[in-house]
């Protein structure tokens, strides 16, 4: 977030009109706001306007758009005296006399939102009934709340004590009114002021913030499959009762003995030669395997040998089968989650010690046989090494010698450029990092015989480490390097970062995992075989980034420190973004070392203040949500809550009732035990394969779990008859199909 642009407004339960221009500040008031009365500034690149061709719209008067016009006054000295800070409103007045300049926009007011009758209305009020003692205005709140609604239409700052609206220091307004200090209208020329907001934007929540680690459906630990045995929830500590199990698995041949073996080993198991050849593929593994279909028959594999031979190859405890044929005794707490079948064209398996060491450390595998983590892409060029948890020697050791005035870096708290490659993770990422680093460790040691690499054993030990960041849609990794951590929920990195990888910074999602990771895990036999199976793969190593060679939209960032006056002028005229010079990103890209040396023109406080996480992820069901959606709304002046519920009904909750309705009378069934699939229910009502119960796989409250709350919600903000008459037609169908609904189930909360 931006903090230094004027942040909302909003009107307090007491009356108070306050502006919140810090996360500190919003702290203070929660729980006590009544109204957002202004959303406030937003910030937006010139480069967006470039990018999508768009004309120049008017921005709001800022404080650098004040300077250019002081300095066009010819007074660039007084201009640079005030760069980095704001005047008070009395030296705001006084330069504004002077040098013949607008109002600084700190102390100017939205004045073309009311009506010169309401102007006329203010006056009149002030100089017949206000009050002027020891700089604070006071008028009467006796008509009505007309005064008050003026105000806060022109977001003039007030109190309200005892009957009274309060403004302090109220020179601005009276100048601007043309009102003397002794609350007089006295004729004399007025303060001159700019537009405060020729332009407002509507915003909407495209997707919610994401720090999460990837996860398959179910997610396994292992790629090795294990058919039905593992049950429902695909366990190895169940599909371990068998024995033997049959599944479809690719097996290799060894050359110089004619052993058999599983395919994931790279050496035979019985005599160590490396010379083998995969059935269905007549090829030496010491060169490039041709892609031919392995065999589709089930193979026969002694499960329970396979699994003592990987315990003992991994140094954990082993044993023979207990009575109940159960796993041993100290693994009984260790469940292995594996897959059923393998969806590869040669059907290797992954070793089962990787599994094992997964679920020991807590992570699980993706489907090419690597670890990853999601996030948010947000763009990043500068930061301040305090900001990320750098310390200054860790810092310079990194590459960080000098920040951007090219002084050295003695403090965390100096502004260095971020380099292209580097990146910073959450502190979530982190901490799951942290143990896909501990599991290669054990991966190295117990199963390849390898010295420990990384050797972590805090989040702090994993900076410097090298990521591969990849994209879906994609199959080449962008090398990077971990600098530090964020509170937020997102990955910060360079804006060629992340065009390297096809992604721009408009609520895009991808992931990181380690490379070393991908280096010793992944493979391409374990891609799916199907059309777009090689997509989101590591299958290429990007190890440098060419600026020349990234997304046009990272090119056309503005990497200037300040606009022109020009700029700002062409703004109000509409220009088209190509008739205004603004340096932009693709001006440093001759070579990769030149694409360094980018401003800025605006501080923040901490790149992760504010929210951590939106109320979205947070609530939990989606009643929850959509009731602090349309509280949000009712709360916000510039939105039309009733629109809101209407839009929400039309476009979510109609649309999903109406599916889950068609999906209920198409659904098939399923076993309640082994998960069989049938598409009508066996005559006998219980599961070929297994006896147990058939239960359906699309339930009656997924249908109507909307209904009643959209009836609700119709009522309540009025919607359309259309809308509603939609919802009540829909009630109907859903009374018809299930007329004998028994009592909806209640929760736990219900009986308290």
């Amino acid at each position: 977030p931006v903090d230094s642009i004027e942040g909302p407004t909003v009107k307090l339960k007491n009356g108070a009109l306050v502006r919140l221009n810090s996360a500190e500040a919003v702290r203070k008031v929660s729980g006590e706001v009544a109204e957002i009365v202004d959303l406030g500034e937003m910030l937006i690149d010139y480069g967006d306007f470039l990018e999508t061709g768009h004309q120049l719209m008017p921005g709001a008067y800022s404080h650098e758009w004040w300077l250019k016009e002081l300095e066009a006054r010819g007074e660039a000295e007084e201009a640079k005296k005030w760069r980095l800070k704001t005047p008070s409103q009395t030296e705001a007045m006084e330069l504004a006399a002077r040098f013949a300049v607008p109002l600084h926009p700190a102390y100017t007011y939205l004045w073309e939102d009311i009506t010169e009758e309401d102007k006329e209305y203010l006056t009149g009020c002030i100089c017949e009934k206000g009050i002027l003692e020891e700089k604070t205005l006071s008028i009467p709140a006796d008509d009505d709340g007309r005064i008050k609604a003026i105000l806060e239409g022109l977001l003039v700052l007030h109190q309200v004590k005892k009957g009274f609206l309060a403004i302090d220091e109220p020179g601005a307004l009276l100048g601007c009114l043309g009102i003397s200090e002794d609350l007089r209208r006295d004729g004399s020329e007025r303060l001159k002021t700019r537009n405060k907001a020729p332009t407002r934007i509507g915003v909407r929540m495209g997707r919610p913030e994401k720090s999460k680690e990837r996860k398959m459906q179910p997610a396994p630990h292992s790629i090795f499959p294990i058919g039905e045995y593992g049950g429902k929830n695909r366990s190895l500590k169940v599909a371990l009762k068998e024995k033997v199990i049959e599944v479809e698995i690719g097996m290799r041949r060894c050359n110089d003995c004619g052993n058999e073996f599983i395919s994931s080993f790279c050496i035979c198991n019985k005599c160590g030669a490396s010379n083998f050849q995969s059935l269905g593929m007549m090829q030496d593994a010491r060169s490039r395997m041709q892609v031919k279909p392995a065999s589709r028959d089930k193979k026969s594999i002694d499960l329970w040998e396979y699994y003592q031979e990987t315990l003992k190859k991994l140094g954990e405890p082993y044993g023979a089968r207990s009575h109940d044929a159960s796993p041993v005794r100290a693994h009984n707490k260790l469940d292995v989650k594996c897959v059923k079948g393998l969806i590869s064209k040669q059907k290797v398996a992954e070793h089962l010690g990787k599994g094992i060491l997964r679920a020991k450390h807590g992570v699980v595998v993706f489907k090419d046989g690597t670890i990853r983590y999601d996030f948010t892409n947000l763009p990043l060029t500068h930061f301040k090494p305090g900001e990320i948890g750098l310390s200054v020697e860790k810092a310079k050791e990194l590459g960080y010698s000098h920040d951007i005035k090219g002084e050295e870096l003695e403090s965390d708290t100096q502004m260095v450029e971020l380099k292209q490659q580097d990146v910073i993770i959450s502190v979530d990422a982190a901490s799951y990092l942290l143990k896909v680093s501990q599991f290669l460790d054990s991966l190295l040691a117990k199963l390849y015989g390898l010295p420990s690499y990384y050797e972590a054993s805090s989040k702090e030990d994993l900076i410097g480490q090298l990521v591969l960041g990849l994209a879906p849609h994609t199959s080449a990794g962008i090398l990077g390097r971990i600098i530090g951590f964020t509170k937020a929920s997102a990955c910060y990195a360079h804006p060629f970062f992340h065009a390297a990888k096809r992604r721009n910074a408009d609520g895009d999602e991808d992931s990181i995992l380690l490379l070393l990771d991908a280096l010793l895990n992944f493979s391409l036999f374990f891609l799916p075989e199907k059309r777009g199976g090689k997509m989101d793969a590591p299958l290429v190593l990007i190890p440098f980034i060419n600026p020349k060679e990234v997304d046009k939209e990272a090119h056309n960032v503005s990497i200037a420190n300040e606009y022109p006056l020009e700029f700002y002028e062409a703004t109000c005229s509409g220009k088209n973004p190509k008739e205004v010079t603004i340096e932009t990103a693709s001006s440093r890209i001759g070579e990769p070392k030149d694409a360094y040396g980018f401003g800025y023109t605006h501080e923040t406080t901490d790149i992760a203040a504010g929210p951590l996480n939106s109320l979205y992820k947070t609530l939990g069901t989606m009643v929850e949500k959509l009731d602090a959606q349309l509280s949000l709304a009712r709360m916000i002046r510039a939105v039309d809550e009733c629109e809101v519920a209407e839009t929400v009904i039309k476009n979510h909750f109609l649309r999903d009732i109406k599916g889950n309705l068609r999906a209920f009378g198409s659904q098939t069934m399923r076993c309640s035990k082994c998960n069989a699939k049938y598409r009508r229910i066996p005559l006998s009502g219980k599961c070929k394969k297994c006896g147990s119960k058939i239960v359906p796989t699309v339930h009656v409250a997924s249908v109507i779990k909307y209904l009643d709350v959209s009836l609700r919600i119709a009522n309540e903000y009025h919607v359309s008859d259309y809308t509603r008459q939609r919802l009540e037609l829909l009630e109907k169908d859903v009374n018809l199909l299930f007329p004998a609904v028994v009592e909806k189930q209640k929760a736990l909360s219900d009986f308290m």
